[in-house]
């Protein structure tokens, strides 16, 4: 993973594999904030809606709607939501190393996922726990 910050480093995430298929990604959503220490962060959130070998109608509406949907003020408000929501290992999952880059990465990545959902309208929401299926990231989780 690298945090797109100052010159920018493009790693491609428009695919990914998912289950062994390799996929195109449903979005690239854009996330771009400023930290409270005045850093700018600018990485990229690939989501991929469903399962690649049996794609549901719901599936394929929610990937229509996030490749449509403007996400470019999305950035502040993922960081303002992982400023407030910190990842707390035990409370919140686990860590394979916990260090502080690791709780900011999992801070950054939980509150990525809540902004997308919190702007998918209701009308295509289903019986699923979470929204987000698949993802990738260029995301390193710069809080500060």
């Amino acid at each position: 993973m690298v945090a797109l910050t100052g010159a920018a480093v493009v790693i491609p995430l428009n695919q990914f594999g998912i289950d062994g298929m390799l996929v195109d990604a449903d979005a690239l959503i854009p996330i771009t904030y400023t930290t409270d220490t005045g850093i700018e962060v600018s990485c990229r959130y690939g989501v991929y809606y469903g399962d690649p070998a049996d794609r549901t109608e719901s599936d394929k509406q929610l990937a229509t709607f996030v490749a449509n949907h403007d996400w470019t003020d999305i950035g502040q408000g993922v960081y303002e939501h992982a400023i407030a929501n910190p990842f707390v290992p035990g409370r919140d999952g686990g860590l394979d190393v916990d260090t502080q880059q690791r709780r900011d990465e999992m801070s950054l990545s939980i509150a990525i996922a809540h902004e997308i959902e919190e702007a998918i309208p209701d009308h295509l929401r289903d019986d699923r726990e979470g929204l987000i299926e698949s993802s990738v990231t260029d995301c390193q989780g710069k809080l500060h």
